[in-house]
């Protein structure tokens, strides 16, 4: 869940209440032309029931918190360059306010699943039940600086994929990737709750990037760091012994992450983790980026690196959420020179 500092004394957040589907992307010429088509048409009638649904959401929200109640309708960058729909209701007096994604929504209506009154009153329910979250950034205005560097943390995200997001952020290149820094305002059960820091945050309250960044990798390590193998995660998923849950042999895939599973894609930074295993399995190591969330490693045992790299594609494609991807290639951890490259 991430704080988004707005305009207007107006900040919204995401709330992750509603997601998009995943992004499929059809690679022939011939597709490609037939899905420009699709894409204009339904741009035409996806802002005709935008608008529709926009309205039926104005009406009920009349109803449950006055005429002065604002709402609108607002696209939000996210990771990777996704762009996703999202409904704004905001109240007089209230200063945060929640992002409610509304693309899978449209989809449900359109495919008659759901009525515009239906959804309209899913987005009044959802708002609802996000005030609580609201409530805990609203902490974000008392923080000072001290306050910043002792939560934040390190994210790794794409830098290809998001150089217009990295222009307004402090960041450092690690191979094809970028370290973001996030700061670490709450958790709720499986709920984090977090905001970027940007250009604007570090002016604002006089931090320096050299200091950020010894504060993040600091807070990172402390954070904790788990390599798990395949079938362990197995046996925890299903509740069955782990050596009931082995896949013949000894384990040949590792789950590696920070403890809260959230950003744990960061343990690349910390080579320490790597050599460890690979000491233990005697082995060099192949990285697969399974998201941004964590990486699986397998060892190497001379597969070609192009094929390892198809398969990352692949998995990308159908398995991982657009805002999740990490990146399209496989990384290599070498023994010899305790290093991390892409393969």
């Amino acid at each position: 869940m991430i704080l988004t500092l707005g305009q207007d004394n107006v900040n919204t957040v995401d709330v992750g209440i509603i997601y998009s589907d995943k992004n499929y992307y059809r690679q022939s010429v011939g597709a490609f032309q037939i899905t420009k088509y699709e894409n204009k048409l339904n741009e035409i009638g996806g802002k005709k029931m935008r608008e529709r649904l926009l309205n039926k959401v104005i009406e009920e929200a009349a109803k449950e918190f006055g005429v002065e109640c604002m709402v609108n309708i607002t696209e939000v960058k996210k990771n990777n360059g996704v762009v996703l729909q999202a409904v704004n209701i905001k109240e007089p007096c209230k200063n945060i306010t929640p992002n409610i994604y509304i693309d899978s929504l449209l989809k449900r209506i359109n495919s008659g699943e759901m009525s515009l009154s239906e959804a309209a009153q899913e987005i009044i329910n959802l708002y609802k039940e996000s005030q609580d979250k609201c409530n805990i950034y609203g902490l974000v205005k008392s923080l000072n600086k001290q306050d910043i560097l002792e939560r934040v943390t390190y994210q790794l995200i794409n830098a290809g994929e998001n150089q217009e997001r990295l222009c307004n952020m402090p960041h450092r290149k690690f191979l094809d990737l970028a370290i973001i820094y996030i700061v670490v305002i709450g958790e709720d059960g499986a709920d984090t709750f977090s905001f970027e820091v940007n250009n604007n945050i570090c002016e604002e309250y006089g931090i320096e990037e050299g200091e950020l960044d010894q504060y993040a990798r600091e807070n990172t390590e402390r954070g904790g760091f788990t390599t798990r193998s395949i079938e362990s995660v197995l046996a925890e998923i299903t509740g069955m012994p782990v050596e009931d849950a082995e896949i013949g042999g000894p384990a040949r895939l590792w789950i590696l992450s920070n403890t809260r599973m959230y950003n744990g894609a960061s343990v690349m930074l910390y080579t320490e983790y790597f050599e460890k295993l690979a000491d233990m399995i005697e082995s060099d190591l192949y990285i697969f980026p399974s998201s941004i969330h964590e990486v699986i490693v397998i060892r190497d045992d001379g597969a070609d690196p192009d094929i390892l790299k198809q398969i990352v594609c692949e998995v990308n494609l159908c398995e991982v959420t657009a805002v999740e991807v990490l990146s399209g290639n496989v990384y290599r951890y070498s023994r010899k020179e305790n290093k991390l490259t892409i393969a």
